[in-house]
């Protein structure tokens, strides 16, 4: 016998049973959209809730008069037949896969002897890269023609035109 569950709790119940998303169903029951995901995880880790979504889906199986058995024989005749598709026959034998937990969490699936890693090269490690040629010092500047023997010259004096000017940059602005 499921325990009462809260208004929220149950509008959560009802909509997880028909999108199976605990996201969409806390989001549906006036949980925050922005606290969704955690919410909905919440939700589900409490038994109460779990016993009444388990109940739901047990009764929408029963309104759809569909067994699990049945689905899992169908998914067994398009997973063998040979007249489906590739298509078909890969996404049915994946369903099977799920269903009977083949799928575990092992990073290498194997089939047969063969792993994902035997299928999938490894990347090739490349030596490393020798080291940048080291850097010239710069070599000094030829002396100029007006430095005469290339000793440091005191700083020159502006022309005398221009020492004379005065400069006044706002100028333009008080006329």
């Amino acid at each position: 016998m499921v325990m009462a569950l809260s208004d929220r709790q149950r509008r959560f119940v009802e909509a997880y049973a028909i999108s199976l998303s605990a996201k969409e169903a806390a989001t549906v029951a006036g949980y925050s959209a922005r606290t969704a995901r955690q919410s909905g995880s919440r939700l589900l880790a409490l038994p109460e809730v779990a016993a009444a979504i388990q109940q739901a889906l047990e009764q929408r199986a029963e309104h759809c008069d569909v067994k699990a058995w049945q689905v899992l024989h169908e998914l067994k005749r398009i997973a063998f037949s040979e007249d489906e598709r590739t298509s078909d026959k890969l996404k049915a034998c994946e369903l099977l896969a799920k269903h009977l937990q083949l799928f575990g969490s092992e990073a290498a699936v194997v089939v047969g002897r063969v792993t994902l890693e035997q299928l999938v090269p490894r990347r090739k490690e490349h030596p490393p890269a020798p080291p940048p040629p080291a850097e010239k010092p710069p070599e000094p500047k030829p002396p100029r023609a007006s430095d005469g023997d290339g000793a440091p010259q005191p700083p020159r004096e502006p022309r005398a035109e221009f020492a004379e000017m005065a400069f006044d940059p706002f100028k333009t602005f008080r006329s």
